[in-house]
């Protein structure tokens, strides 16, 4: 009595196209012969197909058509031989390895679990390394989030007092020049009443006469701008600064203080836009917003202050063009 009861079901047969192609009626059958054969112990021969047909509880004939369809030229599962049907290479098949297959297979598995072991290490330090990179950079945005926050409150503040400054000032201007227009008026009027005209009846003598037309209060003269607004203008326009929010006038007033208190003057300022824009590639994909500007105005500075970085004929700006924009801006209300 054979003392096997396992036999080699190799993973390759997931990949034979010769089995995988077979109904599943055949597959199945397929493995249940090479039971069979391992279970007889007989170097593949199989019992009698009789006996097969009790065992599998199925029909002899239907056993026999199974049979003849494994044996065809395209599978050859089967053999059928004088002494009956055998697997066919069974024996090759389910003999003992040698010891060199042995070795060859001991070396294939731990080639194998050496790979594995390093894959697994790798991953590790990836996941690692991903969680330290995500850990910085969350504390670097909460850094850049408190500072912002701060920068604002204190813009905020800024904003309030120079803007109060400035309205204070054009108001206390503006009604001197019209303080001034009315004396002058005033003197005027005097001056043609100590000399009448004879020839004029006086004012008794007319049966009625009509007040003197009051005069239309003088327009307010242009007044020259200040070195803060004048500042304020350039900040605006290198920077970008189309639609003037309460949060922008607030850090142009600070940044504007802060660069006149320090040297700077507005032509710096537009130099520095004109140095920024005269490389293409800036210009195209980077254009000057209010964050480049605090990061990017200190280098130009220690730089000497280029009027430009590449040979595209673009020139500086000079305090009168800062002057005539200001004029300009006046004239649109944007003051």
């Amino acid at each position: 009595m054979p003392t096997n009861y396992w036999i080699k079901l190799y993973h390759e047969i997931l990949h034979d196209p010769k089995m995988g192609r077979m109904p599943d009626r055949l597959w199945r059958r397929s493995i249940e012969l090479f039971l069979l054969a391992g279970e007889e112990g007989d170097d593949g021969a199989l019992p009698p197909v009789e006996d097969m047909a009790w065992t599998l509880r199925c029909e002899v004939s239907e056993l026999e058509s199974d049979l003849r369809a494994l044996a065809a030229p395209e599978r050859q599962i089967v053999t059928e031989t004088d002494r009956g049907w055998i697997v066919t290479r069974f024996t090759e098949r389910q003999r003992a390895a040698t010891s060199t297959e042995r070795s060859i297979q001991s070396r294939e598995r731990q080639r194998k679990a050496a790979y594995y072991r390093n894959e697994d290490a790798t991953n590790r330090c990836i996941d690692a390394n991903a969680e330290r990179n995500e850990d910085a950079t969350n504390r670097c945005i909460d850094a850049n989030a408190e500072r912002n926050e701060d920068a604002t409150n204190c813009c905020t503040d800024i904003d309030t007092d120079i803007d109060t400054d400035i309205d204070t000032d054009i108001e206390t201007d503006n009604n001197s020049v019209v303080q001034s227009k009315q004396v002058e008026h005033e003197s005027d009027l005097k001056v043609g009443a100590s000399a009448p005209n004879p020839e004029t009846p006086a004012n008794d003598d007319l049966p009625f006469s009509d007040p003197p037309e009051s005069l239309p209060p003088p327009k307010p003269a242009n007044k020259l701008p200040t070195e803060h607004q004048l500042m304020f203008s350039a900040l605006r326009d290198v920077c970008h600064v189309l639609q003037l929010t309460e949060k922008q006038r607030g850090w142009l007033n600070k940044q504007g203080k802060w660069l006149l208190d320090n040297g700077f003057s507005p032509g710096d300022v537009r130099n520095f836009g004109v140095w920024w824009e005269s490389d293409l590639w800036r210009q195209e994909h980077t254009p000057m917003t209010v964050p480049r500007f605090e990061q990017n105005f200190g280098a130009w500075v220690q730089m000497g202050k280029p009027l430009r970085s590449s040979g595209n004929g673009k020139v500086g700006i000079s305090a009168f063009d800062d002057l005539a924009e200001w004029t300009k801006r006046q004239a649109q209300h944007e003051f």
